[in-house]
């Protein structure tokens, strides 16, 4: 009597172990289903609120080319290694070698990586100290 109470105890152990993971696994199909609906959903309403016309999808935007020669070799105790412009803010400042207060008070400056126009990832950084405020407004 007792062996049959036991095997019965851990035939319901078994059940329940295996309703929990199947219910795991239905859980874990449904969570993907539903998120392929939203990433499809997602990508539709992008479509919509942005759509691309063919002006756009055909037109070439050519960079601004910088005249190397304005670029001065050096501004206050800092060299100069190379030029950021953005025109859509009207930003045209000056690369500084060196990150520190001073500097970062004069122009932009080199956080981290190798020289400009070489392979890695070239950081930079630098304040607005109130000269683009206006221009974003």
């Amino acid at each position: 009597m007792a062996r049959y109470a036991k095997d019965k105890k851990h035939h319901g152990k078994k059940i329940k172990i295996i309703s929990i993971i199947l219910a795991l696994i239905i859980l874990a199909i449904v969570g993907l289903l539903l998120r392929n609906k939203l990433l499809d959903n997602k990508n539709q309403l992008i479509g919509t609120l942005n759509p691309i016309t063919e002006d756009e999808q055909s037109s070439v935007h050519s960079p601004e080319i910088v005249n190397v020669d304005d670029i001065p070799a050096k501004m206050g105790k800092y060299n100069v290694l190379g030029k950021i412009v953005i025109d859509k803010i009207g930003v045209d400042n000056n690369i500084l070698d060196v990150c520190d207060d001073d500097s970062l008070k004069l122009s932009t400056v080199k956080f981290y990586g190798p020289g400009v126009n070489e392979a890695g990832n070239f950081v930079i950084c630098g304040h607005n100290w109130g000269r683009y405020i206006e221009k974003i407004i």
